[in-house]
């Protein structure tokens, strides 16, 4: 085998895998096109060429996925060759390389690394960071009371399924798995506090100043409060994250369902909680 330069990498002929790629979870595509030309072609001689795509941690399986990968050369004309191949980041390991290899069984055959190009691209992709510092601007107008997100970052990027939050280091939260997203009915709060909640009621793309923005109406009659400072959440109509099993301490066999009541509650569950109970016990599910 010989190796084929590649063109992602300055180091040239591999692509590495970082930690960071790993930690996005995902996947990564090559897709990846070789030039090769059979040079004083004879019709009688049989030329043919070979690409792979290879790890060094596991160099005996190369991932020759679907494509034209081999090639038979029927005239001097010169012949793409190309892979197309996805891998789940769980299939990675941290610090691999991966390498496009080629073969050819007659020496008059010549890769052309010139007109080649290996390219990779994941999913999902990186965006540049975003401080929550100005990210809102609060503004109230013609009746009209809302947030203002300029941030070409975030405005390119809305609600783009593709598109995920990093996982905040040290904070006991899940990993994030669902992408971000902004709906109508969305509350944001502010600074922590309960008083300081609004609702999304709206969402307009706009121009303001010839820059693209995202307008978010509420149903705020003022936002006068540290906007620097705030956690997006919806409610989700899903019983399953209220109604749990526990184990009993005192005898150690299993209780339940309980329901645990969130320290900030709807005011729809806070006024109907009783006949939620009634309604479950009816139904035999307390």
């Amino acid at each position: 085998m010989v190796v084929f330069p590649g063109y992602v990498q300055t180091n040239g002929s591999f692509y590495r895998i970082s930690p960071n790629l790993l930690n996005l979870g995902g996947s990564i595509s090559f897709q990846i096109s070789v030039v090769a030309q059979a040079t004083n072609f004879n019709p009688n001689t049989t030329y043919e060429g070979y690409i792979r795509l290879v790890s060094d941690t596991n160099p005996n399986q190369p991932i020759t996925q679907t494509g034209a990968f081999q090639a038979a050369f029927t005239s001097s004309q010169p012949k793409f060759l190309t892979i197309n191949a996805t891998i789940s980041t769980d299939n990675l390991v941290n610090g691999e390389f991966y390498t496009v290899e080629g073969y050819v069984n007659n020496s008059a055959i010549k890769f052309k690394p010139a007109n080649s190009r290996l390219t990779v691209t994941q999913n999902p992709s990186v965006t540049p960071p975003l401080s929550t510092t100005g990210f809102f601007l609060p503004f109230s107008v013609g009746g009209f009371t809302g947030l203002i997100v300029s941030s070409s970052t975030f405005v390119n990027n809305f609600n783009n399924p593709q598109v995920y939050q990093k996982d905040i280091p040290d904070s006991l939260f899940n990993p994030i798995r669902l992408p971000i997203e902004f709906k109508i009915n969305d509350e944001i709060r502010f600074e922590g506090d309960e008083t300081k909640v609004v609702t999304i009621t709206d969402i307009e793309y706009s121009t303001l100043f010839s820059t693209n923005a995202i307008i978010f109406l509420t149903d705020r009659s003022a936002i006068n409060f540290d906007v620097d400072e705030f956690l997006v959440r919806r409610y989700v109509d899903d019983p399953t994250q209220i109604i749990i099993y526990r184990e009993n301490v005192s005898t150690e066999t299993q209780e339940g369902p309980l329901l645990a009541q969130p320290q900030y509650i709807t005011n729809q569950l806070n006024e109907n909680l009783d006949d939620y109970i009634t309604n479950l016990t009816n139904e035999g599910l307390l």
